[in-house]
């Protein structure tokens, strides 16, 4: 009823050399990763954009609110109460 576990081929098995250089690899990898994250130089060309069909006229909502409003529960029932208990 118990089956053995085949045997693993060699092809599947990484050298000792490969493996005892490891964090040589996750080093390489880890500056490659940093390097693609920094920031490009930006083309010359100006950025241009165009009004969304769905664009209205309204003002924005002022930063206050925006930074405040929450739905959630954690922290008390009323909408300001997250804003001023989570600090």
């Amino acid at each position: 009823m118990i089956r053995s576990a085949k045997p693993i081929a060699s092809s599947e098995i990484t050298p000792r050399e490969i493996y005892m250089r490891r964090r040589e690899f996750m080093a390489s990898a880890a500056s490659a990763a940093a390097l693609a994250a920094l920031p490009r130089r930006a083309s010359s060309a100006p950025l241009t954009f165009s009004k969304s069909a769905f664009s209205t006229d309204e003002p924005l909502t002022p930063k206050k609110d925006v930074t405040s409003y929450n739905n959630y529960y954690e922290f008390g029932t009323a909408k300001t109460a997250p804003a001023s208990y989570a600090e």
